[in-house]
């Protein structure tokens, strides 16, 4: 099963249209590829037997069940808050209208969901993100293309995504430009030999605790850019968490670029072995759209045809 965060156009089990990105578990360096349906049924469909009887049975055992923005109309679904009144349970139902287990019910609120569970979450003194960690994807449907470059300090993905948005009517966008905005929001330091290893250890801190917060976060800082620009490019993808959320959200639209250069060209562009920090996770495992040879020697111009040729295609 693949669990999306935004909505699809299908319903009765057909396919929607997307395959499955997961890596296949013996290749790491496959996906798996495989065509998707639909699991929304429609109103006359049977429910899968083996989740309705493993509702049933959790239903009966439950002390408590809470019924959220359902009306209770259909059946067989509708009789399952039956199965825990009938063993001395409990029955809460939170919805604007009327139900049709209102009689049964022992205590029963008129109001959205959203707000009900933000209350009782206040009540038990339980954190919660009231920013969600989605975005309406729905606003940047007009983006044809997004191009994710990657490549280590100094292999020339800066100058590649310019030399880009002089060919294309493209937006070029920095993940770091808007972690490092967050990051001098909270602390006040000065350009030190440390800073930029503390704003690392900083952003691992907080996507401990959400993977994509700064994808996002770059995103509704350019939303106004966002919006006018058809082909998006962002420079400094270094994480495999990064391409994941966009794979989420623009898997159809989405080429992933490997800018390569060999250490001694690097070096000869100002890469420091010291004092430079280099990521190597996406070394491996990613099926790239396109691996760019950015080296001295590498026929440059003929390498950026063919990239743009990839992505009008």
């Amino acid at each position: 099963m693949t669990i999306r965060p935004t909505s699809i156009g299908s319903y009765c089990r057909k396919r929607t249209g997307n395959v499955c990105n997961s890596m296949k578990g013996r290749n790491k360096n496959l996906s798996c590829r495989g065509k998707l349906r639909d699991t929304v049924l429609d109103w006359e469909d049977p429910l899968p037997e083996l989740a309705l009887k493993l509702s049933e049975q959790h239903c009966a055992k439950a002390d408590l069940c809470i019924c959220l923005g359902t009306s209770l109309q259909i059946r067989p679904c509708r009789d399952l808050p039956r199965k825990t009144k009938k063993n001395g349970g409990k029955l809460v139902i939170i919805n604007l209208q009327k139900t049709s287990l209102d009689s049964l019910a022992n205590l029963i609120i008129h109001e959205r969901c959203d707000y009900v569970m933000k209350y009782i979450l206040e009540k038990l003194n339980l954190e919660f993100d009231e920013k969600s960690t989605l975005f309406n994807i729905s606003k940047y449907s007009h983006v044809k293309k997004v191009i994710l470059l990657y490549g280590k300090s100094k292999s020339g993905k800066d100058y590649i995504g310019k030399k880009l948005i002089e060919q294309f009517p493209a937006l070029l966008l920095h993940i770091n430009e808007s972690l490092k905005v967050e990051y001098d929001k909270i602390h006040n330091e000065d350009l030190s030999d440390t800073y930029q290893k503390n704003m690392i250890k900083w952003e691992e801190e907080k996507c401990r605790e959400d993977p994509t917060r700064f994808c996002r976060i770059m995103i509704e800082q350019n939303d106004q850019l966002c919006l006018s620009y058809p082909i998006w490019i962002i420079s400094d993808i270094k994480l495999y968490r990064e391409i994941e959320f966009f794979k989420t959200y623009f898997h159809d639209r989405l080429l992933i670029i490997h800018i390569e250069a060999s250490n001694d060209i690097r070096q000869k562009r100002g890469w420091n072995l010291q004092s430079d920090i280099d990521y190597s996770e996406l070394d491996k495992n990613i099926p790239w759209s396109f691996v760019f040879f950015n080296n001295e020697q590498d026929n440059f111009n003929e390498q950026m045809n063919d990239l743009m040729k990839i992505i009008n295609s």
